[in-house]
């Protein structure tokens, strides 16, 4: 049982909101050396506090958890996450995937289930390191042919999504060994896939 109480909308109120927020963030500061994951999930964070990116860059933590918050927008300079390895979205309120994510060159994990994303943009193609991508249960329609040259990608979960073709390069994956998507949506092209 949590240690508020929940308002008529079953939300918790906005000083408890603040008192979890404050006490996940203090407990994240200190944090010991080799705890290598910060996880925020279900703190009602509306965007990502700077501190945050501080804590994940010099305490060396390489996987942060922000699932099931209210972040509709990452505006931070995510540059500080170079070395980040693993970064769970799912669960926000995201209609866009952010340009700055790019600059997460060490990314290996990306999971941004259950947001509002139309698309999977260009810049995820810069990601050279990723090997999971999980963006299900979104409106995506459209996914930028410069995902399909991401070499080590080997996983890549679009189910539940408004996606009815895959850009022709996909075919050139030859590491993506786990594609989930919803094949009844899909038009074959000359009876192939891609």
């Amino acid at each position: 049982m949590p240690f508020w109480k929940k308002n008529d909308d079953g939300r918790p109120s906005k000083r408890e909101i603040e008192s979890m927020q404050d006490a996940k963030l203090s407990l994240a500061e200190n944090l010991p050396a080799h705890v290598k994951i910060v996880d925020l999930t279900k703190i009602y964070l509306k965007e990502l506090p700077y501190g945050v990116l501080s804590i994940v860059k010099h305490q060396n933590k390489d996987c942060l958890i922000l699932k099931n918050n209210e972040i509709k927008d990452l505006k931070n300079d995510l540059s500080l996450l170079d070395d980040l390895k693993k970064l769970d979205l799912s669960f926000n309120l995201l209609k866009t995937v952010p340009r700055t994510l790019a600059s997460c060159q060490s990314l290996v994990h990306l999971n941004l289930d259950h947001n509002e994303l139309k698309r999977l943009p260009s810049h995820l193609g810069s990601l050279k390191y990723l090997e999971t991508l999980s963006a299900c249960s979104n409106h995506i329609s459209e996914i930028a042919p410069e995902i399909g040259a991401l070499s080590k990608l080997h996983s890549l979960l679009l189910k539940d999504n408004d996606l009815t073709k895959l850009p022709d390069n996909f075919a050139y994956c030859y590491r993506l060994v786990n594609l989930d998507l919803d094949v009844e949506k899909i038009v074959y092209h000359r009876g192939r896939l891609f």
